[in-house]
């Protein structure tokens, strides 16, 4: 795999799916609102919440490997992901909802610090349902334009510093994008756009994923099943 696609690839497996409640400072929508009517929008609270197992498959072709992420997830806040080259497991990040691991070509270690607190964020199935629980802050900043539709543009800022925006579609109220802030350190912009939303299990998911960092763009095609149980096994950290 090219070096220069090593940053995408990265940042794509480190990302894909977000307290203090702030009232909106303008006329463009109240947060909180804006939230409840993107979880109507996909299912309804009551569907969304019967999801205790969910499954992710996604796949693409990057510089001419065959790349696919596997996601397992499984209230409460446990996470599995596999990111393959081919038939080759190039590395595993395992959450089983208090400690975190990593598994690469090159490293056999704990996740720690702010890390460990991205990877159990990361690991809750319906985010947008707890974030006062997971003491996330969000802001309605006003209103803009996502693949010409006009969208409400939320402010997210996670215990641990990081921020990004939310942007939600003000007619269809599901989510068209994620922009990540820069900060001091990282300087090029990334983003997630999310696309062809489909239903299992009676709530809807995107099944499109496009990934953009800096000038390259990257797509994935998203398989759901949110059915199967998962055994706790796929969880252990000490395996």
């Amino acid at each position: 795999m090219k070096k220069k696609c090593f940053g995408l690839l990265i940042f794509m497996f480190s990302f894909v799916g977000v307290v203090v409640f702030a009232q909106a400072q303008n006329s463009s929508g109240v947060p909180k609102e804006v939230l409840d009517n993107y979880v109507e929008a996909i299912g309804g609270k009551r569907k969304v919440k019967r999801i205790k197992n969910l499954t992710i498959k996604m796949s693409s072709v990057l510089e001419g490997s065959s790349l696919r992420i596997v996601k397992y997830k499984k209230s409460p806040n446990k996470l599995r992901k596999e990111l393959k080259d081919g038939m080759l497991l190039i590395e595993t990040k395992v959450c089983d909802g208090d400690k975190g691991r990593v598994i690469n070509l090159n490293n056999d270690m704990m996740i720690e610090g702010n890390e460990l607190e991205n990877l159990k964020f990361e690991a809750v199935i319906f985010p947008e349902l707890a974030y006062e629980d997971l003491d996330i802050e969000y802001k309605i900043l006003g209103m803009d334009t996502v693949r010409g539709q006009m969208a409400y543009k939320m402010q997210i800022t996670r215990p641990t510093g990081s921020q990004y925006l939310d942007y939600y579609d003000k007619e269809t109220r599901l989510k068209l994008r994620t922009d990540f802030v820069p900060d001091s350190v990282e300087t090029i912009g990334k983003r997630i756009d999310y696309d062809e939303y489909r239903e299992f299990s009676e709530v809807l998911f995107p099944t499109k994923i496009v990934y953009v960092v800096g000038k390259q763009t990257f797509v994935m095609k998203l398989l759901i099943d949110a059915e199967t149980k998962i055994s706790n096994k796929k969880f252990s950290v000490e395996d």
